[in-house]
């Protein structure tokens, strides 16, 4: 198999980046071939040591093996997760195919998802001598960005078994989803603390100061003057983005539009906002912390209120966003696609409009989707956000009916129409509703897609300058 014929411009470089050193992080847009340029660099170095991909599951389990599929089983592939049937593994059998790796004489791809990672360095399988081994030479961190927390089991799982790793490759769009403290477990699990130092601790007294105490205890850090073109030139030399430009995508257009409460509305909102409790419809409802009321204020700007934190019973309040939807469907003529946050938008969709869909990771629906035969669908981008390439299909239109400030649900989901692959101009449809909280997380997704922006450019910048 020559890659080097089949491989676009950017996905050269990417390969070639791979090939050329131990440790590689791909920064890369989906959809811009992050899983084929790291399986024809492997494919291409030929290495005698078994591959681990660690991902979410829907990529472990689909997207790596169809891959390997597609390009004639380059690999042998092998699920740590799920059988032929797609059934998960119970725990004894899972444990038995780890003790099994053992015995693969030929280079082989294994996948496991990062829930489960935890699990495999706690029950690595034994050598002849009793001896419990690494028996991965290469591991591919798929959404590395899953390693950003420094008090994770996942990443203490990490920290374990990283120096038994002869290469590393770490992948991923969204690599400071929530600003550059994540970037530090990113890149420890490329380097193992060479670049930005060998704990959280050192990295925030080097390139940060407190900005926020509770208690007299930092809570929240900035960057010092100039730390962040330290940052970036440290990590200049292991860390790839590419220019996509190239890839032909069509126009992409976001538009937000103001949801209106009534004057009855608005005071309910308000009610909530300033008194944090709310006598409504024969109900107390009550958000005394800062985490609970935040929930509750997105919750009523988008129609709904839960009766209390763990509660399934909500109140309706109002309807002003399906009004939107009805009217956005109403006037596009392709298939429209709604990504919701919370059961209750589910469950007020669902009533409003009963012929839509609700897409799960059923490669069924997807490919119904794909195929027109679905004219409305519900996505929860938290729970299928990833893994599902729904780009193909007459459907290219995306209404939020709720966001959130999770920036890396927000890019993934969008990501699942615009991406290469897709013919028709995308639009991002945002219900915000005036003076509600939902301008402020709409102001803080732009913050931080700013953010990343920066540094994809930064280290974008240093390929083409080194």
């Amino acid at each position: 198999m020559d890659f080097n014929t089949i491989l676009k411009s950017h996905q050269l470089i990417a390969k070639n980046f791979i090939e050329t050193r131990p440790a590689a992080g791909l920064f890369l847009d989906c959809g811009a071939g992050k899983t084929l340029s790291t399986l024809a660099s492997l494919y291409e170095l030929n290495e005698p040591y078994h591959i681990l991909v660690v991902a979410p599951k829907a990529i472990a389990v689909s997207t790596w093996k169809k891959e390997i599929q597609k390009w004639g089983d380059i690999f042998p592939y092998t699920s740590l997760i799920v059988n032929e049937k797609d059934k998960n593994y119970s725990t004894k059998i899972r444990h038995q195919l780890y003790q099994n790796v053992l015995d693969c004489s030929k280079a082989t791809v294994f996948s496991i998802n990062r829930e489960n990672f935890v699990d495999l360095v706690l029950n690595l399988p034994e050598n002849k001598y009793g001896q419990r081994v690494w028996p991965f030479g290469t591991v591919v961190f798929d959404e590395l960005q899953s390693f950003k927390s420094h008090t994770s089991q996942r990443m203490k799982a990490l920290q374990t078994v990283r120096p038994y790793m002869n290469r590393v490759i770490g992948l991923t769009g969204t690599p400071t989803p929530n600003g550059l403290m994540d970037l530090w477990g990113e890149i420890y699990a490329l380097d193992q603390g060479a670049r930005l130092g060998q704990t959280i601790t050192a990295y925030r007294n080097t390139f940060f100061y407190p900005i926020k105490y509770i208690k007299n205890r930092p809570v929240d850090w900035a960057p010092l003057p100039g730390a962040k073109e330290e940052i970036y030139r440290r990590i200049s030399d292991i860390i790839v983005s590419i220019d996509t430009d190239g890839l032909d995508l069509p126009d992409l257009i976001v538009n937000d539009i103001s949801v209106h409460l009534s004057p009855a509305e608005r005071k309910i909102y308000d009610r909530l906002r300033i008194d944090k409790v709310l006598e409504f419809d024969g109900v107390t409802i009550t958000a005394k912390q800062a985490a609970g009321l935040q929930q509750k204020l997105s919750q009523l700007a988008s129609g709904a209120l839960y009766v209390s934190k763990d509660s399934k019973e909500y109140i309706k309040v109002h309807e002003e966003k399906l009004d939107i939807c009805e009217y956005i469907i109403d006037n596009t003529s392709s298939p429209v696609l709604i990504a919701y946050h919370f059961k209750s938008d589910l469950d007020m969709l669902q009533e409003r409009f009963p012929y839509g869909v609700q897409i799960t990771t059923s490669s069924q629906i997807q490919d119904d989707w794909n195929a027109g035969k679905i004219p409305l669908a519900f996505i929860q981008p938290k729970s299928c956000g990833l893994g599902l390439n729904l780009q193909s299909g007459p459907g290219h239109t995306l209404v939020w009916y709720t966001l959130d400030f999770n920036y890396e649900d927000y890019y993934q989901m969008n990501k699942r129409l615009y991406r290469p692959g897709q013919t028709m101009p995308v639009t991002i449809h945002r219900l915000i509703t005036e003076n509600t909280i939902d301008e402020r997380v709409a102001k803080a997704l732009e913050r931080k897609e700013a953010n990343e922006q920066e540094l994809i450019d930064a280290v974008k910048w240093a390929l083409q300058t080194n």
